[in-house]
């Protein structure tokens, strides 16, 4: 006898792909934040807290071969108001 809904894609949470990459569920969440493009697709469910990725998805995406461990590029800061010290240095000149 068949499972009832066996054929829904199974879907799993930043918990759950943590685990299968093996690093930290903070590290998830800060990636899919800063850096979307170093996970597989996502999917945002109404009434549901944070994305969901389908099993299958996350299967094809580590097995095309990309990089779990690669760290992305350095996040350009946004130049704020200089401090009050450069201010003065630069007045002086």
């Amino acid at each position: 006898m068949e499972k009832p809904f066996s054929g829904i894609p199974k879907l799993l949470t930043q918990q759950d792909l943590a685990r299968i990459l093996g690093v930290g569920v903070k590290t998830i969440q800060n990636r899919q934040y800063l850096h979307p493009e170093t996970l597989p697709p996502s999917l945002y469910l109404p009434g549901c807290r944070g994305p969901r990725y389908l099993q299958a998805d996350v299967l094809a995406w580590l097995e095309n071969g990309r990089d779990v461990s690669a760290k992305p590029g350095p996040v350009q800061k946004k130049v704020g108001r200089p401090r009050i010290v450069d201010q003065r240095r630069r007045a002086r000149r």
